[in-house]
């Protein structure tokens, strides 16, 4: 254990939409919890307030929002605001950030380096972007800290806050194992596991969150981050991702430098309501993989399917295939058996038609001769519950036509003119769809459906790949 005292703490917040939790939070970071904003290392712009990072991000800006809350109490705070045409620049500095004579840099070796860093806006599949102007901000995250595994980092960066939808949902761990298993690793990620409400809603959690950290600098961040969640209403759903002796992180041991010499964490531990005092999280399913395969048969991975790639993933008017795959022997499919698989756009609060969106082979949609019965069945399987009465097909019944170690789906994206008109996903696409395969279902009746929908038999009867979703672009 390291006893050297530092000075301060730095923190930047980068809002790709709307700032309301921007200004609470570093309001409080910097006029209470005493954190430094990087930002502030920027030139002025002029006689504003109003700063720029000229040399490499020409098209930021960094700016005093203001945010005034229900009891009329106004919150200001200097907050960084990404152009879409600095979305590269932002990929790389967000792995090891720092600041250094007014460029936005990732080099180990300057003084004015970044302890929190915060992300916000619209979110799903390791990515956060927002709505704006064309180029649209995009900062992606878990992709960047894959694509830069192997670069040096300042080991300064300990804590990572994603304020944005389904980023944190435990199915994504194994997208963000690259921030940890490094020499120099985050300590934490906080985030939500579905959607985050943002807004004046997300401004009360996060300025709760700067008053727990306040009032109790010895409590662990995660236990503070539960606690300002859960104190709002609607409640949000928070969730947090650590490795194992980082799960502690607290603002006194933080400021004193008396932190765990973590490096190269193998093994993540997953917290939510659910399991508020955390578990291990599954970084890989050893039972089966679900893989969408692209019409030239390339496999859509954690490190191909990225948004700045636009040679991988689902596209308007071509052909896809579906395939699910079985590791283990004893796991071989028999013929007859079912399954399901459920299909979500990035936000698994959005219910959709899988109709809307793919054609799926006709063939597949017959009797099979082997069973009688069609391979696929689009159906009905389950409605979020906060938006029961939108009973959309989101999922495929599939019955196994033959023994084997997979089954193979057949598909069309539709043409990008048939599509909703939906492009709010990363870089303009239709979002990224995720896979969800019960392999070992259940029908249960719900009484406020008036149907039954599908769950597991048992706890790890379904395999997410939430990480190898593939990205629709038009």
């Amino acid at each position: 254990m390291r006893s050297t005292t530092r000075k301060k703490l730095t923190m930047a917040w980068v809002e790709c939409e709307e700032t309301g939790d921007a200004a609470a939070f570093t309001h409080i970071c910097t006029s209470r919890l005493g954190f430094r904003n990087a930002w502030s290392l920027l030139p002025r712009e002029g006689a504003s307030a109003r700063r720029r990072a000229a040399k490499n991000a020409p098209n930021s800006e960094f700016s005093v929002q203001t945010f005034i809350d229900r009891k009329k109490k106004v919150y200001r705070a200097l907050v960084g605001l990404p152009g879409g045409a600095d979305n590269a620049t932002f990929d790389r500095w967000v792995v090891s950030p720092a600041v250094d004579a007014g460029s936005l840099v990732s080099n180990v070796g300057v003084p004015d380096q970044v302890d929190l860093l915060v992300l916000s806006g619209h979110g799903g599949g390791g990515d956060v972007w927002g709505n704006g102007p064309v180029p649209a901000p995009q900062v992606s995250p878990a992709h960047a800290f894959l694509r830069h595994d192997a670069s040096t980092r300042s080991g300064r960066l300990k804590c990572l806050v994603v304020a944005s939808c389904t980023n944190l949902d435990e199915a994504l761990a194994p997208l963000w194992l690259a921030a940890f298993k490094h020499p120099q690793p985050v300590h934490v990620i906080l985030g939500y596991e579905s959607r985050y409400s943002g807004g004046a809603i997300g401004a009360r959690a996060l300025a709760a969150f700067g008053d727990v950290l306040t009032e109790r600098p010895c409590l662990p961040l995660i236990k503070a981050w539960r606690r300002a969640n859960e104190s709002v209403r609607p409640k949000q759903p928070w969730a947090a991702l650590a490795a194992v002796a980082g799960e502690n992180l607290n603002i006194r041991d933080w400021r004193r430098n008396h932190l765990p010499p973590l490096a190269n964490a193998e093994t993540l531990l997953h917290f939510n309501a659910a399991h508020p005092k955390g578990r291990e999280a599954r970084l890989e399913d050893e039972r089966y993989a679900v893989r969408w395969v692209t019409d030239r048969g390339t496999e859509v991975t954690m490190e191909n399917n990225q948004p700045g790639s636009d040679e991988v993933g689902l596209f308007a008017g071509r052909r896809a295939r579906i395939v699910i795959r079985a590791k283990q022997e004893a796991r071989k499919f028999k013929q007859g058996q079912h399954l399901q698989l459920f299909i979500y756009r990035y936000r698994s609060s959005k219910n959709i038609d899988l109709g809307d969106w793919f054609e799926f082979d006709s063939a597949d949609l017959k009797p099979h001769p082997n069973t009688g019965v069609p391979v696929v069945v689009p159906e009905v399987g389950r409605v979020d519950p906060a938006v029961r009465s939108l009973a959309t097909t989101d999922s495929l019944r599939i019955i196994v036509p033959q023994d084997g170690m997979r089954v193979e789906l057949g598909l069309k994206v539709k043409p990008a003119a048939q599509l909703p008109d939906l492009r709010d996903g990363p870089s303009g696409t239709f979002g990224r769809f995720l896979l969800d395969l019960v392999h070992n279902p259940l029908l249960v009746d719900d009484p406020i459906l008036g149907r039954p929908h599908i769950v597991p038999k048992e706890d790890g009867g379904n395999t997410f790949e939430a990480a190898a979703g593939a990205l629709l672009r038009g």
